[in-house]
């Protein structure tokens, strides 16, 4: 996975365990991997927390159930610890990765979207409601242009518009426009 310009920076010592952890689930063969990956991430993730280096807004895509559309009033953070026992255990979970790699980089798409996307959003100033459909067509016109898949972009757009500031409701707006392509 490429670096976006969404990507946190990290200490020295944060990047020096970011290199020893395999971020791509499908690499990790059984728990002789998984076990040592998992401790690594929450070494890491402790690190992170401590020095709160996570954006608040990429946390709340974790933890609100507002930023989780389909959710059925649960967050993603509610979703995953029914299927783990604790806290503890999610952070270490194989599935968290995909969690870890947005905390750290933000919205997977190709940079020149993400661009155009951010600079359609500053050229509107204050974002009001009747700036979103135009946003949204935009986002989808983005997707269509870089051939990308319609659930996964609509997913990172709407991470995208949250990296922009916009609220979750405009969020989820983008996202509908462009899972609708």
């Amino acid at each position: 996975m490429k670096q976006s310009s969404f990507a946190i920076p990290l200490a020295p010592e944060e990047n020096a365990q970011l290199v020893l952890i395999e971020l791509e689930a499908a690499r990790i063969r059984g728990p002789a991997q998984a076990v040592p990956n998992g401790e690594r991430v929450a070494a890491l993730l402790a690190m992170l927390v401590k020095r709160k280096a996570i954006p608040k807004h990429r946390l709340r895509w974790f933890t609100d159930p507002d930023c989780f559309i389909g959710g059925r009033g649960s967050s993603r953070e509610d979703v995953f610890l029914r299927r783990v026992p604790n806290g503890d255990a999610l952070v270490r979970h194989i599935q968290f990765l995909a969690y870890l790699r947005y905390f750290l980089f933000g919205p997977d798409l190709p940079q020149p979207a993400i661009d155009a996307f951010c600079r359609k959003v500053n050229d509107c100033g204050q974002v009001t409601s009747g700036d979103i459909i135009p946003l949204s067509q935009f986002a989808r016109t983005l997707s269509k242009a870089h051939r990308l898949e319609r659930k996964k972009a609509a997913d990172e757009f709407f991470k995208l518009a949250l990296e922009c500031g916009l609220s979750a409701n405009y969020g989820a707006s983008v996202r509908n426009t462009v899972i609708r392509s």
